[in-house]
């Protein structure tokens, strides 16, 4: 019994310390509560609530707006009596830093200074232009058409594909340069000659080359080309007919359109005239003996120019006799320059002196 009353007694007294530990614990919870929401920052109840704002129109008839979303919260104003109503301020827009403008800082006033020509002394260039030069290596046909001293008839062309005229195909393909033709010695030293030797040497290459084509079927009346037949074409087109007979035949039977009114005019003509074109009227034995000099005193005046303005192997490529300038040079250089400056129809003796001389028409 006694044992009992012990243990109830026992459990009352831990019943009781465990109420009285619960209850100091939730004072000390409260305790700490309160102190921490005493450190929050209180909130404004003015912040919280959207006041409403009630706008009044002047009219009396008119009910008042009383606005239920933000969006609805727009100033609503008359043009007798504007309202002023709360607006939202937009945030500002960050505008770039400009540089700071930099006024132009006056400078000094330039002055234009004149700089007088300079005089240069450079030799004197004795090379014709170029387009001198151009017309000066024009072949034959195309220098006496330009000229209006040949005129190119009407023939079918021999070339398919070839943009030449048919006529200047049937030329070219008689009287060409390439292959490169046989050089005979007396051609070369005919044109190194001075104009009276040179007009005393052509005759007899005049006759050799006209019985050369007539062995070849040419026929000749009176010194007067007449016909070539397939045989003499041929005999003109193979390299080793040299260039001196080809282009009298050339002379013979493509030369009967050149005619001049007068000296006058044949003086204009020549100087328009390429070295092979000249050439041509030097073989005209119809013309006459002033007008077939002047054009031998040209053709020699222009090849010692043309010899500057061209290299030797563009020179060897070009028309007759010009593609003969390499081997004149190789033959005697001195009298190449010196035949060229001769201005009369002297004739130069075997001691150097010179005979009877005439004035070349030029």
């Amino acid at each position: 019994m006694a044992v009992m009353d012990y243990g109830l007694a026992d459990g009352f007294g831990l019943t009781v310390r465990m109420i009285t530990i619960g209850i100091m614990g939730t004072v000390l919870y409260c305790i700490v509560r309160d102190r921490n929401n005493a450190d929050l920052p209180k909130a404004n109840p003015s912040n919280c609530q959207l006041q409403k704002i009630v706008v009044v129109s002047p009219a009396a008839t008119s009910p008042a707006i009383v606005p239920t979303s933000p969006a609805t919260m727009a100033t609503v104003s008359t043009p007798m009596n504007p309202t002023k109503s709360p607006t939202v301020e937009t945030p500002k827009r960050e505008v770039e830093k400009k540089a700071p403008e930099t006024t132009p800082t006056s400078m000094a006033p330039t002055t234009l200074t004149t700089v007088s020509n300079v005089v240069k002394t450079q030799k004197p260039d004795v090379s014709p232009p170029y387009d001198a030069a151009q017309k000066m290596i024009e072949d034959a046909a195309r220098s006496l058409n330009r000229n209006k001293l040949l005129r190119f008839a009407g023939m079918m062309p021999c070339e398919t594909g070839s943009r030449l005229d048919p006529f200047l195909q049937h030329v070219f393909r008689n009287y060409n340069t390439s292959p490169r033709r046989h050089i005979d010695d007396d051609e070369v030293t005919f044109f190194l000659t001075f104009v009276s030797e040179a007009w005393r040497a052509a005759p007899a290459l005049l006759k050799r080359a006209r019985q050369e084509l007539c062995c070849h079927g040419a026929v000749y009346e009176r010194k007067k080309w007449r016909s070539f037949n397939e045989v003499t074409r041929h005999y003109i087109r193979q390299p080793t007919t040299p260039g001196f007979i080809a282009w009298f035949a050339f002379s013979g039977e493509h030369g009967h359109q050149i005619t001049f009114k007068d000296n006058a005019s044949a003086k204009q003509i020549l100087k328009k005239l390429s070295v092979p074109a000249l050439l041509t009227v030097f073989f005209k034995e119809n013309l006459s003996k002033k007008i077939r000099r002047s054009a031998y005193a040209h053709l020699r005046t222009c090849l010692p120019q043309i010899s500057k303005h061209y290299p030797e192997i563009q020179v060897r490529g070009m028309p007759y006799p010009i593609c003969l300038i390499p081997e004149m040079k190789k033959k005697n250089l001195v009298m190449f320059y010196d035949a060229a400056n001769d201005q009369t129809f002297s004739t130069r003796r075997s001691d150097g002196s010179s005979g009877a001389t005439a004035m070349i028409y030029v």
